[in-house]
């Protein structure tokens, strides 16, 4: 009989720890709101009050636009631009970089910097319209939020591939010069002056404006990529492809993919490991803020939005892997997940497309769900999700279906215990 009370009282234990896990999300509620019409393809940057948001373009594509997202109040920014289709804000979120169109008529592409209360605008760089050239474009800031990393694309032209340059720009306006070939291809640590590349064989480390090199033997054959660069500089997360190449789709569609996985380099000690997978088409990772977890995307096929995909979140240097799990109901995602933490990184969102709805999924900073929203006859733009300071909202910008790619809605998603 006691027996039988201890495995009674061991199953009921074991039942209440699922019940607590699946209703863990219940006790939350994400809601969406309506704030104001924008291009679906106009990147968006939360500024640091958390209450406006820069928009490079407004609904009739006349120049960058300042939202208020309590009110939807939208008005013109003092900037001569016609479209800005690209905005990055400086490490300390003080001042931005943004390139894009001048005015109408002009034909010139401008590169820019600016105050984040736009009290001070400077021009660093004009570039007439060149047929096969597009740039430049800000990528990161160095030393103190004093340089500023660029690309300029040079396109494909029929058997020729496309290329990257690199510049760099002095805030201040006084230098620019080439950038060198490894400052163009680096991956750049968040709040550190380092940046990381696959070069010759090894991942090479290297600091902006410094002599010096650290170089890190691969961890076996394959062919390597860079994913992210941890914003304290000790970890870096690639990816490794090897192996036999695997076909998908037929006849035209026919793709082949060469199998990948996430691996994490400890600068420090040198060491590898291996955190997930070896037959994934494709694969991203994110570090979060206090570079202690790693949230992967993963897709399982070579088809685009329509391959399945599956997403983790690893501890960071442990290496423990938690699955994210999608919420009851849903019918598995496709393409990739967006994987965006919050500021302070306790949450990661999640969004996903499925079918004719997109779908924001919420889990904490170790990938248990908390909370989720499908929007029907939706899709996410190109704007980019970007969390409020806070941590407990965030703005995207989603079309619709029926009104086309070009149109678009601002909408900002609030997470709250539900009464």
């Amino acid at each position: 009989m006691r027996l039988l009370l201890t495995v009674f009282a061991g199953a009921f234990a074991v039942l209440l720890g699922v019940a607590a896990a699946l209703g863990a999300g219940s006790e939350w509620v994400l809601e969406w709101k309506q704030v104001a019409p924008i291009p679906s393809d106009s990147p968006i940057l939360v500024l640091p009050d958390g209450v406006h948001v820069m928009a490079g373009a407004g609904p009739h594509r006349d120049g960058p636009v300042l939202v208020n997202v309590k009110t939807g109040y939208t008005k013109p920014l003092p900037l001569a631009l016609h479209w800005v289709p690209s905005l990055v804000w400086s490490s300390g979120r003080h001042c931005f970089a943004l390139s894009g169109d001048l005015p109408t008529g002009s034909y010139h592409h401008g590169l820019w910097v600016s105050r984040a209360d736009f009290s001070e605008l400077r021009l660093l760089d004009r570039q007439p319209y060149t047929q096969g050239v597009d740039g430049p474009w800000p990528v990161a800031w160095l030393r103190n939020d004093t340089w500023l990393v660029c690309h300029l694309w040079h396109y494909a032209e029929g058997e020729k591939p496309g290329t990257r340059e690199g510049r760099l720009f002095k805030v201040d306006g006084s230098r620019r010069r080439p950038a060198l070939q490894w400052e163009t291809e680096a991956v750049w640590s968040g709040k550190s002056d380092q940046g990381a590349r696959v070069h010759k064989g090894a991942i090479e480390v290297r600091p902006f404006g410094m002599g010096w090199v650290k170089r890190y033997a691969l961890s076996g054959p394959g062919r390597y990529e860079v994913l992210d660069f941890s914003d304290d500089a000790r970890y870096i997360a690639y990816a490794r492809y090897h192996g036999k190449k695997f076909a998908w789709g037929e006849g035209r569609e026919k793709e082949l993919f060469t199998p990948g996985s996430v691996w994490l380099l400890d600068t420090a000690t040198g060491k590898h490991q291996h955190i997930v997978g070896g037959n994934y088409a494709g694969v991203r990772a994110a570090f979060s803020p206090q570079s202690d977890r790693l949230a992967c995307s993963l897709t399982l096929g070579s088809e685009g939005c329509g391959s399945l995909c599956e997403a983790c979140v690893a501890s960071v240097p442990q290496g423990q892997v938690r699955f994210l799990v999608a919420p009851p109901g849903s019918q598995g995602a496709r393409g990739s997940y967006r994987l965006k933490w919050s500021p302070d990184g306790r949450r990661l969102e999640g969004g996903n497309t499925l079918g004719h709805s997109e779908s924001s999924w919420l889990f904490d900073r170790d990938g248990n769900f908390i909370a989720s929203l499908e929007k029907e006859g939706w899709h996410t733009g190109e704007s980019g999700l970007e969390w409020l300071p806070a941590g407990n909202r965030f703005v995207d910008v989603l079309f619709k279906d029926s009104e086309g790619y070009e149109s678009g809605t601002l909408f900002v998603a609030t997470i709250s215990r539900r009464n």
